[in-house]
């Protein structure tokens, strides 16, 4: 059995951690900045506690590890990981620029027997996948369009941490606009220009006894020109009120007409503080008379399943099987 490490005790303790478990993996071990909260966390998830994650790296009883610290530490975290001797899993975005993302692509090639991967999750979600095998029957693509919106960062009550700071690498469009970046191009649609207006609609947030400037976007609307011609457009809200929606639409040219393939995940509104996930579903509708007719393809699951796959993967890597690695996946 696979043993894990993570770093960080936000979305690696809450998140993956139960779901590595669920998937056969052996979660031994938490790494945190905060000491007693990394004690707190660990206990109650039954692992060992590092104050160091340097030394959550060394451990010899490690053979995987979860970057799941900020964007701005990625860098550092997952070359030491590597160099290490470890398989390394990092989140995205890869790092903060294309420069430290070239680093890092350069310290996975200097390991070509460690796994060395960007947690693009949604990749693993069948709708997606179903997608990405059947796209060549649809025909060629026109334009590609990116919906979300979102109330996570729309509280002003909400506490100013590294989300907030836009040195650190926080922001909707690192968080979000990564994963339907990483899509396009999964997808085979490679990007060859950008144009970009980042605004900050929440400007301010409680820190302490007080409040600290927010540095980082929280709304993102971008335009990118793929190769081949076709173009695509993200709008992207992190400061909304009520509705909660990830939808990738794809407008594809068809011998009669046009095609329009969809995959998403749609939330119901916060009930009682917890968000409900309800199955959006992937299709396609060929517009050649109204109304539309929808062929659905696979559904839409929980994001559990996604890294209940993920950690299939993992496990299978770390006992002899193929390695993959992050080189080409997401370096801008």
């Amino acid at each position: 059995m696979a043993r894990i490490g993570i770093i960080g005790t936000g979305f690696g303790a809450r998140v993956q951690t139960p779901l590595f478990r669920e998937a056969g993996l052996d979660v031994v071990a938490l790494a945190g900045f905060h000491p007693a909260k990394t004690r707190e966390i660990a206990g109650e998830l039954g692992l060992r506690a590092y104050d160091d994650w340097r030394e959550l790296a060394a451990a010899p009883d490690i053979d995987l590890v979860s970057v799941t610290s900020p964007p701005s530490q990625h860098r550092e975290m997952a070359t030491a990981v590597l160099d290490a001797g470890k398989h390394c899993l990092c989140e995205k975005p890869t790092a903060l620029n294309a420069d430290e993302a070239q680093q890092l692509v350069d310290a996975a090639k200097r390991h070509p027997n460690q796994i060395a991967i960007i947690d693009h999750e949604l990749r693993f979600v069948p709708s997606w996948r179903d997608a990405r095998a059947r796209i060549g029957e649809i025909g060629a693509l026109r334009y590609a369009e990116v919906r979300y919106a979102s109330p996570s960062r729309g509280d002003r009550k909400r506490a100013w941490n590294w989300w907030s700071d836009a040195t650190a690498g926080g922001g909707i469009l690192g968080a979000v606009g990564s994963h339907y970046i990483d899509a396009l191009r999964w997808l085979g649609m490679e990007v060859e220009e950008v144009r970009a207006h980042l605004r900050t609609i929440v400007d301010r947030r409680p820190f302490e006894d007080g409040s600290r400037e927010v540095t980082s976007d929280d709304f993102a609307s971008v335009e990118l020109k793929l190769r081949g011609g076709a173009n695509a457009v993200l709008l992207l809200l992190g400061a909304g009120m009520l509705a909660m929606f990830y939808l990738l639409t794809l407008y594809m040219q068809v011998v009669r007409g046009y095609s329009a393939l969809h995959t998403g995940l749609a939330y119901l509104p916060y009930v009682a503080g917890v968000s409900i996930a309800v199955a959006c579903g992937l299709g396609y509708a060929r517009i050649t008379e109204m109304p539309a007719r929808v062929v659905d393809l696979a559904p839409h699951v929980a994001v559990g399943h996604a890294f209940g796959k993920i950690g299939c993967l993992l496990a299978g890597c770390c006992h002899g099987l193929p390695t993959t690695s992050w080189i080409g996946m997401d370096v801008a």
